[in-house]
């Protein structure tokens, strides 16, 4: 099932190798793939997607080099938690109640998707960073709606993505390369431009937008716009579960007091 539905592109310039490997990074990083997860043997990947076994080993690889993997002597290669490779991520979320957190993120643009990501999606209040709480890693990876979408596509076909993040158009723009093929071409929008708008409403087959961008886009395109995620599922997961717990905490500190008033109050023996 890991590698269920992966699409190579063997007339593509990009090298099997490099789709393999966006493909399962992609995976690991939304949380399709979790941490722990054996991945197939080199031998079962091989006649699983045909490619020869050199490709695959060396796609395993490059996945322990960016830390996203690891290799057990003797048992495999197994998918690894994001939080524990060696990239820290792009920014940090303290969670200092379940309707509030802290962002730190020193790339402003960023700061703003990431910030209207997470107001929209969890409905919490999100401040200036704090260095005391429990913190998550934030990792980006586009979501999996927006790369079914974007495989989904006819060829040739255009995809535009409106953001004010450099950051996120990197992401997103390796994503449609990878998940699309060259028969799908990137086409970058700024919200509030005008001109961007226009190429993008006469030239684009599928239009998402980061949630900082989503109001704005929303209005001036008549076509539906597609939201475009970017934690990751598993940031995501982390995240709601400490959203979870402080929920759990504070209503239980809500009732200690009423239950210490009891254990307090002295015993009345009946005549």
């Amino acid at each position: 099932m890991i590698l269920h539905g992966i699409i190579l592109d063997r007339e593509s310039r990009i090298s099997l190798r490099r789709q393999l490997v966006g493909h399962l990074e992609s995976r690991i990083l939304g949380g399709q793939i979790g941490p722990g997860r054996r991945l197939p043997s080199v031998r079962r990947a091989e006649e699983l997607l045909g490619l020869h076994r050199n490709t695959i080993a060396a796609a395993y690889r490059d996945l322990v080099q960016a830390g996203l993997a690891r290799t057990r002597p003797g048992s495999g290669v197994y998918a690894r938690s994001p939080a524990r490779s060696s990239d820290t991520g792009v920014a940090r979320v303290t969670v200092s109640g379940s309707r509030d957190v802290h962002l730190d993120c020193t790339d402003e643009d960023l700061r703003a998707v990431l910030k209207a990501e997470l107001r929209s999606r969890l409905a919490v209040r999100v401040h200036r960073s704090v260095d005391t709480g429990p913190q998550v890693r934030i990792r980006l990876a586009p979501g999996v709606g927006f790369l079914s979408a974007v495989r989904a596509l006819p060829r040739p076909s255009v995809v535009s993505v409106s953001s004010g993040s450099e950051h996120v158009h990197r992401l997103a723009s390796s994503a449609v390369l990878i998940h699309g093929g060259e028969g799908v071409a990137y086409l970058p929008s700024s919200p509030g431009n005008r001109d961007s708008a226009i190429r993008a409403s006469r030239l684009a087959c599928l239009i998402a937008a980061d949630y900082a961008a989503l109001p704005w886009a929303r209005h001036r395109y008549s076509v539906q716009v597609l939201p475009l995620p970017l934690i990751s599922g598993h940031s995501w997961t982390e995240l709601t579960l400490l959203l979870r717990q402080r929920e759990a905490g504070s209503h239980c500190a809500a009732r200690l007091p009423e239950r210490l008033e009891r254990s307090l109050q002295p015993s009345v023996k009946e005549p």
